[in-house]
């Protein structure tokens, strides 16, 4: 913990063992702050600035408060205090700029260097809607610091108010009062004042091992570039830190100081944007934003922590810990993964580095000693484009796989010969198990477990994963998991946790979907919520109205699918696009001529279709096609979307069809198709489609089950 001592207590002691033309001070009164349980923060002088935009003039009254009897308190005023001067005013419009140089009065008497020193421009504030809601900066229509080295919370008349001590804010007596000017702004811009430090140069000049010092006799010249609001005027404090060297004169600058002769705070941060998709198009949000901050601290930097938010809660970001660093800097990697930016073009971001400390003097209690800074980062205007990507050569299933069905029928996959099978044409890749209420051992992906329902009927619970889709290559991380029974009067959607070992009565009721709504399609967006498709069945005809059911957590959020001329059609996949959250649909529809196509929807969260293909096989429309199955591939960069169908030639209804397939990439870009040899025209494979069958999916550990309105759910689930 540092050691907390005062510069302005040291330079009473100086004056008191005899500085020319000072008289002695007296003590200071009883209702001064102990100054040993005090930071190295000091102010060193207190001054409102009027300007005068006709003569363009700056003129910087001392202020101090009529009630103070310190004469240590002429250290702040000319000729013996810090000497502020003003060089090359220049007005512009709204602005005004101008170089402010500091003197250090104490000629050779190292043991007054100041470290950290900055001069702060304190004005009204109206930018709010931070976490810390007593936070003010000024903003636009404010007068303000435009080019800040930083912002500081010290010595703003708001949480630093006049209380007659020699440590607190100095209200004016030559000037505007704090009760006339309404300073309000608690987070001011600085320029921050250092020996080696030009006019314009940024702080990340000094050397992380220069400790900032501002030796006694040296002149330091800042520049300032100030807007002006509605008044002309506002207050100027010089901030400092120090601490009385250790040992005896003569004095090394600075190893003699002690580290807390520093400010607690960091002193500097540099950011740097490792990507940025962020965009705000038509009140539409989405992107991310990921940030490498380098923060620089004189002493223990990996103690801070970091805060990035933007008002109102449009970027937050919780507490950050140092991942890495150097000498006197540590390194932070933010990632913003949900922004909820309020329009595009440029967007301020504040970044807090809290210490380890918490002091400010015991004027905001509970709150550590922070720096604060902005920086300045741009949201776009439109969505990211789709990426195009190369599709490459469609690969038949190498090897073969055997799949028995309910029915001991068989489905075989082969080589470069398609699909052959035999049964039932909905029930694909289940096998039937006798053994009552066990899990059976993994074979080919499948586990089974049979138990027995209230009527004494089988119900079977079969757990199977594809690794690859038929014909194209596509690897799927995803398991579906069927169910079949008898006789159910409701649409439910259950949850159990997937675990072998446990009980089978585990089963939960996690939502039931609106009345009036039949389902039967799942699928899960990119974070893993679970997505249901209905079809409403009080309405007449039923097939019009869709809706998609998005699981939120608590409840389900509802998108209704604008389906079009759908009123004769029959969908027969669903999923979720990973990759921008739309709903995806691919269904048949009469092509006028008593046939079907396919077609393929896309429909974004607000209900608006941003894709519409019809008779996407149409380079197959001399035949009926079936079954325009699809999925999404994750994983591969070669391929987006992945559509699949069966056809047979029309008035020639044939299980010796061949199959179809479309890849696309860019998401719904361009497309290559092909065709595999031979092939049934029934479902590829047993994702399920609307009519018949139901579907399961696993996700977050644990299995989503649609039961559907003819299926019988046992009473002692």
């Amino acid at each position: 913990m540092r050691r907390q001592f005062f510069l302005l207590s040291l330079i009473s002691l100086y004056l008191a063992t005899g500085c020319a033309g000072v008289s002695t001070p007296t003590e200071p009164s009883s209702n001064s702050p102990d100054i040993n349980s005090r930071t190295s923060h000091a102010i060193l002088g207190y001054w409102q600035v009027e300007i005068d935009p006709v003569a363009e003039s700056m003129n910087f009254i001392p202020l101090r408060s009529s009630e103070m009897h310190l004469n240590a308190l002429k250290f702040l005023e000319p000729p013996f205090g810090i000497y502020v001067t003003p060089y090359g005013i220049n007005f512009s419009d709204t602005t005004v700029e101008c170089d402010v140089a500091l003197t250090h009065p104490f000629m050779g008497l190292d043991q007054f260097t100041g470290f950290d020193v900055c001069g702060i421009v304190i004005t009204r504030g109206s930018l709010t809607g931070f976490q810390d809601g007593n936070l003010i900066i000024p903003g636009t229509g404010d007068t303000r610091l435009l080019n800040p080295d930083g912002y500081s919370r010290w010595w703003n008349p708001v949480e630093f108010p006049h209380n007659n001590t020699m440590f607190s804010y100095i209200d004016g007596l030559m000037g505007n009062k704090h009760s006339q000017a309404n300073y309000t702004a608690t987070l001011n811009g600085y320029k921050y004042f250092a020996d080696g430090l030009g006019p314009n140069q940024p702080i990340s000049d000094l050397s992380p091992t220069s400790r900032a010092v501002f030796r006694p006799g040296q002149k330091n010249l800042r520049h300032y570039v100030i807007e002006l609001g509605d008044e002309f005027f506002f207050n100027y404090a010089v901030d400092a830190s120090w601490e009385h060297p250790e040992g005896l004169p003569p004095y090394h600058i600075p190893n003699s100081f002690p580290e807390n002769a520093n400010r607690a705070e960091a002193w500097n941060i540099v950011v740097s944007e490792i990507e940025n998709t962020m965009y705000y198009e038509d009140g539409k949000v989405g992107g991310e934003l990921h940030l490498v901050v380098n923060v620089f601290d004189w002493f223990d930097a990996d103690l801070n922590t970091l805060f990035i938010e933007a008002k109102n809660g449009q970027i937050m970001s919780g507490p950050v810990y140092p991942s890495d660093g150097g000498i006197g800097f540590s390194t932070y990697m933010v990632e913003i993964t949900d922004p909820n930016p309020e329009s595009s073009g440029e967007l301020d971001l504040l970044i807090t580095v809290m210490s380890e400390e918490e002091d400010f003097q015991g004027f905001i209690p509970g709150t550590n000693t922070s720096a604060y800074f902005i920086y300045t980062t741009t949201v776009g205007d439109e969505g990211p484009p789709p990426q195009i990507l190369d599709c490459g050569e469609m690969e038949p299933i190498i090897g073969s796989e055997h799949w028995e069905d309910w029915y001991g029928s068989t489905v075989d996959y082969r080589s470069g010969m398609g699909m052959t099978r035999s049964g039932d044409p909905y029930i694909i890749g289940r096998k039937r198990y006798a053994d009552q209420g066990t899990w059976v051992d993994e074979l080919n992906g499948i586990r089974a477990r049979k138990e027995t329902g209230s009527s004494g009927n089988y119900d079977y619970k079969i757990d199977f994963a594809f690794n690859v889709v038929p014909f194209a290559n596509i690897v799927s991380d995803s398991k579906n998991i069927l169910y079949f029974g008898l006789n159910i009067n409701q649409s439910m959607v259950y949850t159990v946790p997937f675990d072998p070992n446990t009980g089978f009565g585990t089963w939960t009721e996690f939502a039931e979907i609106t009345d009036g709504f039949s389902i039967n399609l799942m699928s899960v967006d990119k974070n893993d919520n679970v997505v249901v498709l209905g079809r409403r069945t009080n309405i007449d005809p039923p097939s019009i109205d869709f809706t998609v059911f998005h699981w939120n957590g608590t409840g389900w959020d509802q998108t209704v699918i604008p389906m079009y001329t759908y009123q004769s059609g029959t969908i027969r996949d669903f999923a979720c696009n990973p990759y921008n959250g739309d709903y995806v649909i691919t269904c048949h529809t009469d092509d006028g001529t008593g046939y079907l196509q396919s077609d393929l929807v896309a429909v974004n969260s607000d209900g608006e279709v941003v894709h519409l293909e019809a008779d996407i096989f149409g380079e197959f429309n001399h035949d009926q096609v079936w079954f325009p199955f699809f999925c999404f591939d994750p994983d591969s960069p070669d391929c987006r979307l992945v559509v699949w169908g069966c056809c047979e030639p029309r008035g020639f209804p044939t299980i010796n069809g061949y199959r179809p397939i479309i890849r696309y990439d860019a998401l719904y870009g361009s497309k290559t198709m092909g065709q595999t040899s031979h092939g049934n025209y029934d479902a590829p494979w047993g994702k399920g489609a609307y009519a018949p069958g139901t579907d399961r999916l696993y996700t977050g550990n644990s299995v989503w089950t649609i039961f559907l309105t003819w299926f019988n759910l046992p009473s002692d689930w």
